[in-house]
């Protein structure tokens, strides 16, 4: 880790998180706050670090390798649509070579298979999808089909090496890939802005998947996430964050402005865990016993629980 001095809390407003897969273990977490500084924390979110970053110094996202605890291998993304990557955990950056220039990334995506495939895309702010096959060296657009350039999220799935889906969430429709993000497919359109996608842990045999828009709430996909509903059990609300843990059971969480809402039934039914707050953004890592959840409000700074979605603690 960078080696700067560390404070007890993180006094700005955390806009991206990223945890390290086994953060049970190493406590690692990074964040990205609304200063556009990039802090680390191996402690699990109570004394940061500042991560110096190349260029203007400034983060967009942040995302980590699915495999951190072997390669060591983080993306940052920069405001001036720069994408750079670190392979010692941030203690040292190299730029990226993108094909043409192209503007802020919103979302990180590694491949949950990066290890063998390569494979990293991120979603830009005006310029559609970037694709990289070398772990985030180069990047080439990937917008073949994709009919909104302003891309608001990305996920893909958790057995992408056998399936390769992958959602892009647009100001005006969603979109589905079937080849690793190759093309793209409309596979929702709502007249609403979709902000964010989340896939069921167990995808591959559930073949669930959530989105939350701005105006109209939540929908579910039961079909792989080719066609989907609203799920009429949630609010009506503007869902800012969608994440899934298995504690065994899967757990879905939805963070808006009203709270974090938590669901242990696949969205059926829910029941407010956070309330009164803004939740921004949301990072889930380990599975089980080992499972980490962290959820970033506006103005109530970060929370925390280990492996219980009804309990959280504030940092």
């Amino acid at each position: 880790m960078p080696t700067q001095a560390k404070q007890t809390t993180l006094q700005e407003t955390i806009m991206a998180l990223a945890a390290s897969p086994t953060v049970a273990h190493d406590g690692t977490l990074y964040a990205v706050t609304s200063e556009g500084t990039l802090w680390a924390s191996t402690d699990r979110g109570t004394a940061w670090t500042k991560v110096q970053l190349p260029g203007s110094g400034l983060a967009m996202s942040v995302a980590v390798s699915p495999a951190f605890d072997q390669d060591n291998t983080m993306w940052a993304s920069l405001p001036e649509g720069v994408i750079v990557w670190s392979s010692d955990r941030g203690r040292s950056w190299r730029d990226s070579y993108i094909t043409r220039q192209a503007s802020a990334a919103s979302a990180l995506a590694p491949s949950p298979n990066v290890g063998a495939d390569n494979l990293v895309l991120a979603a830009t702010l005006d310029d559609g999808v970037l694709r990289s096959l070398d772990r985030g060296r180069t990047w080439s657009p990937a917008n073949f089909g994709l009919l909104d350039l302003k891309t608001l999220g990305l996920v893909l799935c958790p057995d992408f090496a056998k399936e390769q889906i992958g959602l892009v969430a647009t100001e005006t429709a969603l979109f589905r890939s079937r080849n690793g993000g190759l093309s793209w497919k409309e596979v929702g359109f709502w007249e609403d802005a979709v902000q964010c996608a989340v896939f069921s842990p167990d995808f591959g045999e559930d073949r669930c998947a959530w989105v939350g828009t701005e105006h109209s709430g939540l929908l579910a996909s039961q079909d792989g996430a080719v066609t989907w509903i609203l799920v009429e059990s949630f609010p009506k609300e503007s869902i800012n964050v969608l994440a899934a843990a298995t504690l065994p059971r899967t757990w879905l969480l939805a963070g808006t402005s009203q709270g974090l809402h938590a669901s242990r039934d696949l969205g059926q039914t829910w029941k407010i865990v956070l309330p009164d707050v803004n939740v921004l953004t949301l990072a889930v890592a380990g599975r089980g016993e080992d499972a980490w959840m962290f959820a970033a409000s506006e103005a109530d700074g970060l929370f925390v629980s280990e492996g219980k979605p009804e309990h959280w603690s504030h940092v």
